[in-house]
């Protein structure tokens, strides 16, 4: 009985700290992808780090050290299926919430958050982006 009641708590702290994504900080996504390998761009607040992350290369970007945008693609460039997908946006969900499959936009597949703060879209089905709703990366 102890064992099992120990086992649901510890089942309970991981998926409370399994996630990471758009709204963590930058140690929380750091948990989950590791040390960034590379910075790709820095703007002003906006800075955007490179994460390898089970063949695939994810890019980050922080304003202020909290994350507003993730794209994964993988590193040859290969189509990312709707199974490949799934598990990508579950990064960005918190317990409780799921993703919406909504209309194509420009032929590519587009998903909201239920919270309605997140969105993602796959474009030409080989990257991945998810952000929050009206981020917009500095040009």
């Amino acid at each position: 009985m102890k064992t099992s009641f120990a086992i649901i708590i510890l089942l309970a702290i991981l998926s409370v700290t399994a996630h990471a994504g758009v709204g963590e900080s930058v140690k929380r996504v750091e948990a989950r992808y590791g040390k960034p390998e590379e910075v790709v761009r820095e703007i002003g607040s906006f800075r955007a780090l490179g994460y390898r992350y089970r063949g695939l290369m994810v890019i980050v970007g922080y304003v202020a050290g909290v994350c507003k945008t993730e794209s994964f693609i993988r590193r040859d460039h290969r189509r990312l299926s709707e199974a490949d997908v799934q598990p990508l946006l579950g990064l960005s969900t918190a317990p409780g919430m799921t993703w919406k499959r909504l209309s194509d936009f420009k032929g590519d597949p587009t998903w909201i958050r239920s919270d309605g703060k997140v969105v993602a879209l796959l474009n030409e089905h080989t990257l991945l982006r998810v952000q929050e709703k009206d981020f917009h990366e500095p040009k």
